[in-house]
């Protein structure tokens, strides 16, 4: 999973970049550094970008974990400013 900068999103958007090795359902969840879930997206069409809102939420840092038949598979960190 790559979480990267602007990819021509809204600026309070977060785009993350994904390659599953299959194309099973899969579940991002955003946390914040003390482990609180903020959003959950499934994902079950799949592209290469995913687009979380994360306009609702305040500066920080934050990880983003890719989770797939119960298992975490990927997660990742960003920082909004």
């Amino acid at each position: 999973m790559q979480i990267p900068q602007r990819l021509g999103i809204e600026a309070k958007d977060a785009c993350v970049l994904i390659n599953p090795a299959d194309q099973k359902a899969l579940t991002l969840i955003l946390t914040d550094l003390a482990g609180r879930e903020l959003l959950s997206k499934k994902v079950e069409q799949f592209s290469e970008k995913i687009i979380l809102e994360t306009g609702q939420i305040p500066s920080g840092t934050y990880f983003v974990q890719t989770w797939q038949q119960g298992k975490m598979v990927a997660t990742g960190m960003f920082l909004k400013i």
